[in-house]
């Protein structure tokens, strides 16, 4: 576990400590998700990771959408070739 202590700005602005960027993998210009939970905590999440996953899992939807018009196509069921012109 990781405990670093820094001070807030005047404007509200701190610096990471350079453990927390080598853990998140943090470069100059990259963005930082901040995120909470019920109990108040915030966590830091470096935006690059949590877009791989985002788009990760959109792609498997779409592919899980495409195989089920696929196999609705293959595999018309009754009702579908009763009402087919």
């Amino acid at each position: 576990m990781l405990l670093s202590i820094v001070r807030l700005s005047q404007r509200f602005q701190i610096t990471l400590p350079v453990e927390v960027r080598e853990l998140l993998q943090i470069q100059p210009n990259d963005r930082i998700a901040f995120r909470t939970d019920d109990t108040g905590r915030v966590y830091l999440e470096n935006l690059k990771s949590i877009q791989v996953d985002t788009v990760r899992g959109l792609l498997q939807k779409q592919q899980w959408t495409d195989r089920s018009a696929n196999a609705m196509t293959e595999h018309p069921t009754p009702n579908q070739e009763e009402n087919s012109y």
